[in-house]
């Protein structure tokens, strides 16, 4: 772990103490609580893996069946397109819950060993959605440091605007209108996605003329060459050459290995979190992951006759820019509208309605707070460790908002979650 995200996690990972020799005493207890609660279980984080990628591959499969039948007519279009038209929500929200495991990851909490946790994090969980794990940890390490200052949260400087999150409080006629409808217009959504995507995907730092983004020229190198590689695997393709497709992709590999090695590694993107590896290897990493992919496209429609492509577009990349990018913006304002920068008023703790917490709440993000605190407990620990706050700090169990419910309280005398954003604090 970095010296700087070692200051992150003093910063906030650090026991409620009050005056007092007792006080110093509960924080001592408090700390050896945390001991035990920071201890990440690989076998249960593999387990979400496997379950979350296997409902990705059944949750594509069946759009790809859907679409199959929709073209031999076996199912008319209109019941076949809005059952697509579903699959394809579905498929963002399985893609939000993988970046959710991503996050975990950027934590050093998916998995005990360094290498197995950066590894499987950046594979399985962050390339699949267009990002690496270290461009997201500069973005939400930097957010857990500064969390809601608006001039030093990096997430409230890169995505506020979209976020809105200075126009809380607002009733709950304005949250339907901006976050259910107006976001809904493709060139909202999209644009959210953009910003997204300058700082996830592209690694932007900074931004020239007219807020256009600075792309560093190794990245522009890299599409290029993954471009490059693309047509040449599909002009292959033509011929049903597998063996020559292979050999384009082995071939691509291997020059950018080289060309990654070669390069200065002062034009590579850094987060200033770093992970167990540089990002010489990473951007080797993610071009090599994206080369076996489209190879693989290719290779897949060669096999079985149908456009592989075409369905990546319309069943992965389709989603990645309107059910994904729509279940973070949510999150992330249930999260933090209406609240301010307090130890223990800059986020809340919600127990949502059961789709929103498998969708939007995915891996501890409904006790979001706590996470807050606790950065370096896993996501099925922060609910008990909730609990044990609540009866070991005064001031956490006093501070603490709880919201049951999104629209409608399903506790009494707790609110719902629409309810922390219509009210000041």
């Amino acid at each position: 772990m970095s010296e700087i995200e070692h200051d992150v996690s003093d910063a906030v990972d650090t026991p409620t103490s009050s005056v007092g020799e007792s006080g110093r005493n509960d924080s001592r207890r408090l700390g050896r609580l945390l001991k035990q609660y920071r201890q990440p279980n690989n076998l249960r984080n593999l387990r979400h893996l496997v379950m979350d990628l296997g409902s990705a591959i059944a949750l594509v499969t069946a759009g790809v069946w859907l679409c199959e039948a929709m073209t031999d007519g076996v199912i008319h279009w209109v019941i076949g397109a809005p059952v697509v038209a579903a699959v394809v929500v579905l498929i963002g929200a399985v893609q939000h819950r993988l970046a959710g495991l991503g996050h975990e990851g950027s934590h050093h909490v998916l998995f005990r060993n360094p290498w197995l946790n950066e590894v499987v994090a950046d594979w399985l969980c962050m390339f699949p959605v267009f990002t690496t794990t270290d461009h997201y940890r500069s973005l939400h390490l930097g957010h857990h440091r500064w969390v809601n200052d608006k001039e030093l949260d990096p997430e409230f400087h890169n995505l506020g605007r979209a976020r809105m999150l200075h126009s809380f409080p607002m009733s709950r006629w304005q949250f339907v209108t901006h976050f259910m409808s107006r976001i809904l217009w493709p060139v909202s959504l999209l644009r959210y996605s953009w910003d997204n995507m300058t700082h996830g995907t592209i690694g932007v730092t900074e931004r020239g003329k007219r807020d256009w983004p600075v792309i560093r020229p190794v990245f522009i190198a890299g599409v290029v060459h993954l471009a490059a590689a693309t047509i040449y695997m599909r002009s292959m393709a033509v011929g049903g050459s597998v063996t020559g497709v292979s050999l384009v992709m082995a071939a691509s590999v291997i020059l950018a290995g080289v060309a990654v090695w070669l390069i200065p590694e002062r034009h590579f993107y850094r987060s200033g979190y770093p992970g167990c590896y540089g990002p010489r290897l990473r951007s080797w990493f993610r071009l090599t992951f994206f080369t076996l992919l489209q190879g693989g496209l290719v290779i897949g429609s060669i096999a079985s006759g149908s456009d592989w492509v075409w369905y990546f577009r319309l069943l992965w990349v389709l989603p990645l820019i309107t059910g994904f990018p729509y279940f973070m913006l949510l999150r992330d304002a249930w999260q933090h509208a209406n609240t301010d920068e307090g130890r223990y008023t800059n986020s809340r703790v919600m127990f949502p309605d059961p789709f929103s917490r498998w969708a939007i709440f995915m891996y501890g993000s409904d006790i979001h707070l706590t996470h807050h605190l606790h950065p370096g407990v896993p996501h099925y620990k922060l609910r008990r460790l909730h609990e044990a706050l609540k009866r070991r700090s005064a001031d956490y169990a006093e501070e603490v908002v709880e919201t049951y419910g999104t629209f409608r309280s399903s506790r009494v005398g707790y609110p719902c979650l629409i309810e922390t954003i219509e009210c000041e604090n």
